[in-house]
């Protein structure tokens, strides 16, 4: 026992044990990054990648590929610079129109294992590629399907929105899905208003096209048709729909909204509206003002005194302070008290 852990310390100090792997299914680093990258530097790629993107742009795909392995096996260049020109040429290719490249070559590159292998940043122990090309050209034909789409979209919304509507339903390609609801974003007005009177008339596909109504009516500013949008979603829907619409909505829009959901929609649709919208636009003067007068709301005390602690202005939180001592309501003073301590908001001063 004695002599093993002996045998055990000298190999440590010797600094071999580091080059063990003891579980041959666990790649091991093989370069440093720093050394890696300065092999690259040291490297003039430029040329070789010029000519690549020009053979992926007008030759056929077995002439590509061939360039691709010659660059692969060529001895004059280090390892970590032959990685790294294929892993900017497909990075490249994401921004080629979609589809102009060959799919062979998207293909060959994501079988490429790469061999520049340094240690994670976080886990030393583990290595991963310096120069991740699978993944890079993982995403290549998901980015051009969906470029395509936004392209398709914007043209069908014009000429046919009766396409777009069934290019829509029958999609089964989130990508394409995104796509279409790219080309929404900057969209004329009048065509996109033309659009949701259209779905409007398709009441038995109301469930599946609520998130695109929803969008629609974002890109429109329309927060009447966003509000009826929002009841034919789920939570989970109706969440990624608020997001955007706190991105993308005018702070008069997002107030008029709120004041809408908090009137007519249910508490949970109410609290969600204002967990997505406050932070956005709390800085606003009428957003703030719609919360103010519904912190006496059954069920929506909590949601907005910790949105207006969070987000609202001194003033606002100052008349939290005084709420919370408030005879008038002993149930809503006691909700905003509890908010006040659980966020440590414990002075009428406090400026946080």
């Amino acid at each position: 026992m004695r002599c093993l852990l002996l045998y055990t310390i000298l190999i440590s100090a010797s600094g071999l044990v580091s080059a063990v792997n003891v579980n041959p299914d666990i790649p091991v680093a093989n370069w440093q990054r720093a050394s890696a990258r300065l092999a690259v530097a040291e490297t003039n790629s430029e040329p070789v990648l010029t000519e690549l993107l020009g053979l992926a742009d007008s030759a056929p795909a077995d002439q590509t590929i061939n360039k691709i392995e010659a660059l692969i096996k060529r001895s004059d260049w280090p390892l970590p610079a032959r990685e790294q020109t294929l892993f900017v040429f497909t990075q490249e290719l994401r921004f080629r129109a979609p589809f102009s490249v060959p799919m062979a070559v998207v293909q060959y590159l994501q079988t490429y294992q790469p061999r520049v292998l340094v240690p994670h940043q976080d886990h030393p122990n583990s290595a991963v590629p310096l120069y991740p090309i699978r993944a890079a050209a993982s995403g290549i034909r998901t980015h051009w399907t969906r470029n395509q789409a936004r392209t398709d979209a914007r043209r069908l919304l014009i000429e046919d929105p009766t396409s777009l509507v069934q290019t829509y339903l029958a999609a089964g390609d989130s990508a394409v899905v995104a796509g279409i609801e790219d080309s929404l974003l900057g969209a004329d007005r009048v065509a996109l208003m033309d659009l949701a009177a259209l779905l409007a008339t398709l009441p038995q596909y109301a469930q599946q096209l609520a998130v695109f109504t929803g969008k629609i009516a974002i890109a429109a500013g329309d927060t009447e048709l966003l509000l009826r949008a929002l009841g034919d979603l789920p939570a989970a829907s109706q969440g990624q729909i608020l997001r955007q619409a706190a991105e993308y909505l005018t702070p008069a829009d997002s107030a008029k909204l709120l004041s809408r959901i908090i009137a007519d929609a249910p508490v949970a649709t109410a609290a969600l509206a204002i967990a997505n919208l406050a932070p956005v636009n709390l800085k606003f003067e009428a957003l703030e003002s719609v919360l103010q007068e519904s912190l006496a709301t059954p069920g929506l005390t909590t949601t907005v005194a910790l949105a207006l602690t969070r987000y609202g202005s001194p003033s606002a939180k100052q008349n939290l302070h005084a709420l919370s001592r408030s005879q008038d309501n002993p149930a809503m003073a006691r909700r905003i008290q509890l908010v006040l301590d659980m966020t440590g908001s414990d002075s009428v001063g406090d400026q946080r």
